[in-house]
């Protein structure tokens, strides 16, 4: 995925993380289409590719919110860092997306 469509692939990682920062347990189902371009499989390469670099670890599953995923089951994940979360978004342009508390950059 990321050598066919880079851009994507980083947007939906950083997406991702941006999702973490603001919440303890999310799915890649949290994903905005805006961001997966409407691709089936954006979400779950972008969360392979953050499992894998150990940027997010795999907490439990759930049933998939949506209703033509027919019941299957998601991956609940965490952050193992958030500081780590927040130097990738910088180091790869993302800076922008890192939620903000009380007006400072975090």
């Amino acid at each position: 995925m990321t050598a066919f469509h880079p851009k994507r692939q980083k947007r939906c990682e950083a997406a991702l993380l941006a999702i973490g920062l603001k919440k303890q347990d999310f799915t890649a189902a949290e994903l905005p289409g805006e961001v997966t371009e409407g691709s089936k499989h954006a979400a779950g390469a972008a969360t392979g590719a953050l499992i894998s670099s150990g940027m997010v670890q795999v907490v439990g599953r759930v049933k998939s919110p949506l209703a033509n995923a027919k019941g299957r089951k998601l991956d609940v994940l965490r952050l193992t860092s958030t500081e780590k979360a927040k130097t990738w978004l910088r180091a790869n342009g993302f800076a922008n997306i890192i939620p903000q508390a009380e007006g400072l950059l975090l």
